[in-house]
């Protein structure tokens, strides 16, 4: 006899029909062998321990705090641990329980259905419907004097048209224009700046046929851009300026609502969280119901957590470590990892050479549930693409 122990990331379908079970078992072990971890807020003492009795009953169990059990203080914070066969036999017989826990049930079951939405969903645009399941490349133009990699490279229409070509023929699936630097300690510009530098490449480049956003927070710039064809708007402030949210729903484009704190200009002098991960994703929540709202349908959104905008190098490698947890929300995530100095800090190059770690970074993020990569750098990250569907397969 032998023993040895098997990788997460083992593909166990597989394993199980090697060793022969039965066909109809083999769905049924697989998923007994996932684990859900799943963190409950505000929750009162009663409530907790009603909670860690049924998830133990279920076969699971529930981390409690140790003043709950003896029903001292005051609400709570919990996490349920559990397949996903345990969390159908709890939330079933948390319906059955009062305090208004079956509110609790049904908005679990609404993240576990959207958690796979994300992953496996669409992103629908003002002309099509994007696929996620395999990751998207979005491939970055940045028509702007002062970007932070390539500020200046592609200021001549010319030379900005010619570069979407490249990418289109490296693999890009989406062209992320840009005509305002959002670096951190950038100076904005003016709308009709923005507009004026757009208005001299954007109709070829939509001419090109691949879907292109614009990278903007003005609804001005996203009307102008909208108008000549572009079909998505990448919005660093997610919706906060007024009448964006408007503007987007109008054209019915697509829309990627990221997260900052504060404005570019400030936002890495103190970033300062009370719970990072909890803080943004509190954040798109908001944005996200904000959004509905105003008439923009969930299936049009992505959300991005913002690596680098209002974060510390510790607080972007927590966020890509993390990136499954913004999978409830529902809508596929879009990351912009690529040069950026939270990997120039730690390997000590500049923007240009870091073209290595930004895909180690970005292999990481997928195994993570990112589904769309906004990038410099587009071959290399077809190519990681093509691996990471290897690996997935499993």
């Amino acid at each position: 006899m032998h023993a040895r122990f098997l990788s997460k990331n083992a593909d166990l379908a597989d394993v199980f029909g090697k060793i022969g079970v039965h066909p109809e078992g083999i769905e049924i072990l697989r998923r007994k062998a996932e684990t859900y971890r799943i963190y409950v807020s505000g929750i009162n003492p009663t409530c907790a321990n009603i909670i860690k009795q049924e998830m133990l009953a279920a076969g699971g169990d529930a981390a409690i705090p140790m003043e709950a059990i003896t029903g001292k203080g005051g609400n709570c914070d919990v996490v349920l641990l559990g397949t996903e066969k345990c969390l159908k036999i709890f939330l079933g017989k948390l319906r059955k329980q009062p305090f208004n826990l079956s509110a609790l049930a049904t908005q679990i079951e609404r993240m576990l259905e959207a958690r796979r939405n994300a992953l496996n969903g669409t992103w629908k645009t003002s002309k099509r419907i994007l696929k996620t399941e395999i990751p998207l490349i979005m491939g970055i133009l940045n028509i702007t004097p002062d970007s932070f990699s390539d500020g200046g490279c592609f200021l001549k229409p010319e030379r900005a048209i010619e570069r979407a070509k490249q990418m289109i023929q490296e693999g890009a699936d989406i062209i992320d224009v840009g005509a305002e630097s959002t670096r951190p300690g950038s100076e904005p510009v003016s709308a009709e700046e923005e507009i004026k530098r757009l208005s001299a490449v954007l109709d070829e480049i939509i001419s090109l046929g691949k879907p292109v956003s614009v990278d903007t927070y003005k609804p001005e710039v996203a009307k102008f851009a909208l108008e000549r064809g572009a079909e998505i708007i990448n919005d660093v402030y997610g919706l906060r300026r007024e009448g964006m949210a408007e503007v987007v729903a109008r054209y019915g484009a697509g829309v990627c609502i990221m997260h900052m704190l504060g404005e570019p200009k400030t936002m890495q002098e103190n970033p300062v969280y009370t719970d990072l991960i909890a803080d943004i994703y509190r954040f798109l929540g908001e944005r996200i119901e904000f959004a509905e709202g105003k008439g923009i349908a969930q299936e049009r959104m992505v959300i991005d957590p913002g690596i680098g905008f209002g974060k510390t190098v510790a607080q972007n490698y927590e966020i890509v470590a993390r990136l499954e947890e913004f999978l409830s929300l529902g809508c596929p995530l879009l990351l912009g990892t690529s040069r950026k100095s939270f990997i120039g800090k730690v390997i000590d190059v500049p923007p240009a050479g870091r073209i290595c770690g930004t895909v180690a970074i970005n292999m990481v993020a997928l195994m993570n549930g990112a589904r769309i990569l906004r990038v410099h750098d587009v071959r290399e990250h077809a190519e990681l693409v093509e691996l990471y569907k290897m690996l997935a397969v499993r």
